[in-house]
C-alpha cells in the first residue's frame, strides 16, 4: 500500500512541533531579548546611595588641662562655666539625636586603671577592653544596663574620661573624639574648670 507524500509531510511536521514543545517545556532557556548589559550596569549604579558629605570638624583646645581633641562642627558645645569643682565639664548635644557626649577632668581616689575599675561602680558587670587616649594606656568600658560607653585613665590623683550616652550616633562621635585626643603638654588639672582657657578652631578633615 503507497502511503501519500502528503501524508508523509504532515506526520514530519507533526512530530517535529511535538519535539520544539517538549525542548520548551523542559525549561531549557530558549532565546529572549538581548540584554543591554550598559543599560542593567547603569540601573544598578542609580540605585546605589550617595555617600553622605563628612561633617567638618572642630578642634577644642583647653589650655588649662593641656588638651585637645577634634568634634563635628554641627554638635552644640556647653563648656560648663558654672561648674567649679571639675577640672573640664565639656558637653555636647545634637537637638536631632538624644543623648550627649560628655568630657571630663576630675578628681579620683584611683591610682591605676586596676584600681579605677574597681573604684567606679558603674563598671561593675560591664564590658571592658583595652583603649588609648591620648597616646596613655586606657579603658573603654561599656556599663551593664545602660547605653553609656566611657573611655579614660587616671594620672595622678586626675581622671580623664570620654563619655557618650544616648544611640550609636554618639558612640561614633566617641570615636571622634577619642580618636583624635591629645595631650598638648603633660597632663595637668586646673583649679576648677577655666571656660576661658578653651580655644576652638575650625578645621576641615
Amino acid at each position: 500500500m503507497r502511503i501519500h507524500p502528503l501524508v508523509i509531510s504532515a506526520v514530519v511536521v507533526g512530530v517535529a512541533a511535538g519535539g520544539i514543545a517538549a525542548w520548551y517545556s523542559t525549561g531549557v532557556k530558549r532565546p529572549g531579548r538581548i540584554i543591554n548589559p550598559l543599560a542593567e550596569s547603569e540601573q544598578a549604579v542609580s540605585s546605589v546611595s550617595p555617600t553622605p558629605t563628612p561633617v567638618p570638624l572642630k578642634t577644642l583646645t583647653d589650655n588649662n588641662n593641656r588638651m585637645q581633641f577634634s568634634y563635628p562642627e554641627n554638635l552644640t558645645l556647653n563648656t560648663h562655666p558654672e561648674d567649679n569643682v571639675n577640672y573640664a565639664h565639656f558637653e555636647f548635644t545634637d537637638p536631632e539625636h538624644p543623648g550627649n557626649l560628655i568630657v571630663w577632668v576630675r578628681d579620683t581616689t584611683a591610682t591605676n586603671l586596676g584600681t579605677w575599675m574597681k573604684t567606679d561602680k558603674r563598671f561593675t558587670d560591664g564590658v571592658i577592653t583595652d583603649a588609648n587616649l591620648g597616646g596613655k594606656p586606657a579603658k573603654k568600658i561599656r556599663t551593664a544596663g545602660s547605653d553609656l560607653i566611657i573611655t579614660g585613665f587616671p594620672d595622678q590623683g586626675i581622671v580623664y574620661t570620654v563619655e557618650a550616652s544616648g544611640s550609636a550616633y554618639w558612640s561614633g562621635i566617641s570615636d571622634v573624639v577619642t580618636g583624635s585626643f591629645a595631650f598638648t603638654g603633660a597632663p595637668q588639672g586646673g583649679s576648677g574648670n577655666g571656660g576661658s582657657a578653651v580655644d576652638e578652631t575650625a578645621i576641615l578633615q
